[in-house]
C-alpha cells in the first residue's frame, strides 16, 4: 500500500558533498568498525610483543584510514559523473509503501524511458539528514536523495514519522 509520494526534478544543489563526506567516514561502516578494531588491536599485541611497532602503524592505515579514502574517491567520481549526465536530469518520483521505496526517473523528450527501482527498508544502512536534502543510503552501491525542496509540511511529517520510528538508529544529523 503506497503511503505516499514525491516528485522533483534533481538539481546540482541537491547533493550536499560534505553530509555524504561525514557519512563516509563516521557513519556507513559501523559493523565493519568492529572487525577492524580487532584487527588493530591484533597487531598492536604483536607489535609490542615483537618490538615491531611500525606494525601498529601499517595495520591502523590498512583497515581504517585506506579504505575510507577509497569510498571518498569512488562517491566522489561517482557524483560528479552524474552531474555531466543527462539521464540524471530526468523528473523523479519517489514512492514509499509499507516495507519499501520506489524511486522512478520519469520519461523526457530525449528519454522515452522509464526507469524505476526498488528499495526494501532493511536494507537502510543509514539516513542523513542535512540542511538541503534527505539521503537514504543502501550500503555502499545505493542512495536515495530527497531535496527538502520536493517536501511540503504533510510529507516532511509522513517522513520524519517513518524516520522515527523505523530508522531512529540509523539517523545521523548533519548541520551542513
Amino acid at each position: 500500500m503506497k503511503y505516499f509520494s514525491l516528485s522533483f526534478n534533481p538539481e546540482n544543489k541537491d547533493v550536499n558533498k560534505k553530509a555524504i563526506l561525514i557519512s563516509i567516514i563516521f557513519g556507513n561502516e559501523k559493523n565493519k568498525m568492529l572487525s577492524n578494531l580487532l584487527f588493530i588491536c591484533t597487531f598492536i599485541c604483536i607489535g609490542f610483543f615483537m618490538s615491531q611497532y611500525e606494525i601498529i602503524y601499517y595495520a591502523f592505515l590498512s583497515f581504517i584510514v585506506i579504505p575510507r579514502i577509497a569510498a571518498v574517491i569512488s562517491v566522489f567520481s561517482q557524483i560528479k559523473a552524474n552531474k555531466e549526465s543527462l539521464l540524471a536530469h530526468r523528473p523523479v518520483t519517489v514512492d514509499f509503501y509499507g516495507d519499501h521505496i520506489v524511486y522512478s526517473f520519469g520519461s523526457t523528450e530525449r528519454f522515452k524511458g522509464n526507469f524505476e527501482k526498488h528499495y526494501a527498508f532493511t536494507d537502510v544502512t543509514s539516513v542523513i539528514d542535512s540542511i538541503s536534502s534527505l539521503a537514504f543510503s543502501f550500503g555502499e552501491n545505493d542512495t536515495v536523495i530527497i531535496p527538502k525542496r520536493a517536501l511540503n509540511d504533510e510529507s516532511s511529517q509522513m517522513i520524519n514519522n517513518l524516520i522515527e520510528n523505523l530508522f531512529k538508529n540509523k539517523l545521523i544529523k548533519v548541520d551542513i
